[in-house]
């Protein structure tokens, strides 16, 4: 296994934690690279469907934030609309698909306000 880079201080893929906010939940890598790939597959679904043009932006930010939502952010409190609770700001507008389908993929949004991206009066 080779390491995952400077966040990770050296750890490899397996040996990595995921869930930091829920004790005792340990989200296998494996998970991650999978969700990760049904992202893309709603990104690229997502940008064939409405012609939009900034697919490379979307796919670059899936795995970030993935691990941010499956790691750092309490998900249940974002469902809930909770308060207090964790705010994720993406400051690179052209990837929102790609957090679109990040907050798809962890229930946050639901599959029709997937379908109604990039309309009028989505």
């Amino acid at each position: 296994m080779k390491p995952l880079g400077s966040l990770t201080k050296g750890l490899t893929m397996m040996e990595q934690p995921i869930c930091s906010k829920k004790k005792g939940c340990v989200l296998d890598v494996a998970h991650l690279y999978e969700s990760a790939r049904r992202q893309r597959i709603s990104v690229v679904k997502m940008a064939t469907r409405t012609g939009s043009s900034h697919i490379g932006s979307a796919l670059s930010v899936v795995d970030i934030m993935n691990l941010i939502y499956a790691r750092y952010v309490d998900i249940d409190r974002i469902r809930n609309v909770s308060f207090p609770r964790d705010y994720v700001i993406l400051s690179k507008g052209h990837a929102v698909m790609g957090q679109y389908a990040v907050l798809n993929e962890h229930g946050i949004i639901s599959d029709q306000e997937i379908l109604g991206f990039y309309f009028n009066g989505s």
